[in-house]
């Protein structure tokens, strides 16, 4: 297993995602590509206010990753941080695929989980697991 690909929004989800996506790159000597997909469905705002909210985004996204890498600093060399921008289930999916990812691993639940009770699998996750051909680790 080379390449472990871990997706990351900053919940407690994918922060456990991270944890055993880290202990299973440490077994067999991984790689791990820490990815944030950046949804760039802009609400309805003026030119202006859309820009200001793009590049919000964008920061978050980077400071998100920065903050992550800190919890692989005793991996530092094999790991990469990549910010994409798109559907965020349709981007892991594509990216999985294109790249030479052996195992995807990310939390069952992201940000939204505390707004929509009464799903056992969030709907990216699960779009995530419908759409992918790469072995898929969720994380509770």
């Amino acid at each position: 297993m080379k390449t472990i690909l871990v997706t990351i929004d900053g919940s407690e989800y994918s922060k456990r995602a991270m944890l055993k996506a880290k202990e299973i790159a440490k077994v067999f000597d991984s790689n791990i590509i820490l990815l944030n997909v950046r949804n760039t469905i802009i609400p309805y705002l003026a030119f202006e206010e859309s820009q200001k909210y793009y590049h919000m985004l964008k920061d978050n996204s980077e400071r998100l990753l920065q903050a992550a890498k800190k919890d692989f600093s005793d991996m530092e060399d094999k790991i990469e941080l990549v910010s994409l921008e798109g559907d965020i289930a349709t981007e892991i999916i594509d990216y999985s695929e294109k790249n030479d990812i052996d195992l995807v691993v990310m939390g069952s639940m992201g940000l939204s989980a505390g707004l929509i009770q009464g799903f056992l699998l969030g709907s990216i996750a699960n779009k995530v697991v419908h759409g992918i051909k790469k072995p898929i680790l969720i994380v509770k």
